[in-house]
């Protein structure tokens, strides 16, 4: 469980957030150095969905063939504790890309950094809100969706996509994949070690998307070639909420694998 230690307040301009995540699931570290970003730094004036997948995709990278053989799967399964009961099925001769439906394809990477079956809340609704599928999602983007979900849990507060967008915006990632950049002058969320994900598109498999997500009832599940940029819901009192978050982002200096 992350460890905090004193209030915002006694947030010093040496604090600047920097999360670390090592390969192989050991735990993720949070280190100083740097000036910590203010609110003020954080949050846009007025945050819109016009820079908002401002550039062209990149080219499409060329598909690959998933290299996850059933090995990995019971592998998989036994490392994270996924139950017996949750389908999943090898990909075999479909890319990634293709829609089987009933069933979402997923990448081996997201249990390296924590994540399990069902999907966090805020992963689930960022999917439905721009309408993309998980295979969509950069590494970085799952790592910002588990770690505010973390700070908003530690802080006692809530977290949906509109409070997210508030800070980061999307931008495409290999072909029509979904990144995050910080929307303020400064971000929440920098410095983080990719090395875990290094040629993450090579592993993936199916899964059925009811074990996948908590409701599975419209969600997508097929690739989005033309995802749309949406403005954030205005949230009364974000400045508050972000207030409320900056200590545990401050303070936190180790977390087990979550």
């Amino acid at each position: 469980m992350p460890r905090t230690h004193r209030s915002h307040e006694g947030v010093s301009e040496a604090d600047l957030l920097s999360v670390a995540f090592p390969s192989g699931g050991e735990d993720i570290v949070v280190e100083k150095g740097g000036s910590f970003p203010t609110v003020e730094e954080l949050l846009p004036r007025h945050p819109t969905s016009l820079s908002d997948f401002l550039k062209d995709p990149p080219a499409t990278p060329t598909p690959v063939f998933s290299e996850t053989d059933q090995a990995h799967i019971d592998a998989l399964r036994t490392k994270y504790s996924i139950p017996a009961n949750v389908d999943m099925i090898l990909a075999g001769r479909d890319f990634v890309e293709v829609h089987r439906p009933g069933y979402c394809a997923f990448y081996e990477y997201p249990f390296v950094i924590g994540y399990s079956f069902p999907l966090p809340p805020l992963a689930e609704e960022f999917c439905r809100f721009y309408q993309v599928c998980l295979v969509q999602l950069s590494p970085y983007t799952l790592k910002v969706l588990l770690l505010l979900t973390k700070y908003a849990e530690l802080a006692e507060c809530e977290v949906t996509v509109h409070h997210l967008l508030h800070l980061f915006s999307p931008s495409f990632h290999r072909g029509t994949m979904v990144h995050l950049r910080h929307r303020g002058t400064k971000g929440l969320v920098v410095g983080t070690d990719n090395r875990a994900s290094h040629e993450f598109w090579h592993k993936y498999f199916f899964v059925r998307t009811e074990h996948v997500v908590s409701d599975p009832a419209r969600f997508p599940e097929r690739w989005n070639e033309n995802p749309m940029g949406r403005p954030p819901r205005p949230i009364a009192g974000i400045r508050d909420w972000v207030t409320r978050l900056l200590p545990h982002a401050a303070e936190t200096r180790d977390w087990p694998a979550l």
